[in-house]
């Protein structure tokens, strides 16, 4: 734990920061609003997670391995999940270890990696990337949460824009993102970074009147 805790004051990697997203009604106590940052520094991935603008969970990739993912409560560095990255040969997938210890699956369904599924005991999440650099999240059919990531990063990481379903399983929702991110992102050592987004066929299109309730 020491070491841990050493690590994470010491050795500044890539961040992720989440806070009050600024689109939408500040009041409405129905939705989650996170704003999420990256910070591009050294080998490895540290995120600093803040929900509602408190900063509620640590995560980082292992100290050997990018494959491996690992969520802590910030307070007290309690781990709440590890993500595997599991070996493949042309899509990725990933495992999500949760607390009681079960693992589920994130499985990605479309070549271009544009679809994605994870499948929680009754519920169907499926995760879609499309243009303009937008994800959208569903449970069951229904969407339940938006993202937007920023074009170009000046000496920084990736940025992204996400609100939720203010009842939905948010360590699961963040797990998914720091899957996406594992996979996707390729902000490392760059000065300058541009990202044109998704330049293939979208699985889904993605649905600009949704709104979180």
């Amino acid at each position: 734990m020491t070491n841990l805790v050493s690590k994470y004051h010491l050795v500044r990697k890539r961040c992720i920061y989440l806070r009050i997203y600024s689109s939408y009604d500040s009041f409405n106590p129905e939705v989650v609003k996170i704003n999420i940052r990256q910070h591009k520094i050294s080998i490895g991935s540290q995120y600093e997670i803040l929900v509602e603008q408190n900063e509620k969970y640590y995560a980082e990739t292992d100290l050997f391995s990018r494959k491996i993912i690992h969520l802590y409560l910030k307070k007290d560095l309690i781990k709440r999940i590890t993500i595997f990255k599991s070996f493949y040969f042309f899509t990725p997938d990933y495992k999500i270890e949760l607390p009681n210890g079960n693992r589920i699956k994130f499985q990605t369904l479309s070549h271009w990696q544009t679809y994605f599924k994870c499948v929680l005991e009754n519920d169907i999440y499926e995760v879609y990337r499309h243009r303009k650099r937008k994800i959208s999240i569903y449970k069951n059919g229904l969407q339940i949460g938006a993202c937007k990531k920023n074009n170009v990063t000046i000496f920084a990481g990736d940025n992204y824009e996400l609100i939720l379903d203010r009842d939905t399983e948010v360590e699961l929702l963040i797990s998914f993102l720091l899957i996406l991110d594992n996979m996707t992102s390729k902000n490392r050592g760059n000065i300058i970074t541009l990202d044109i987004g998704l330049i293939f066929k979208e699985f889904k299109k993605f649905d600009a009147n949704w709104k979180p309730k």
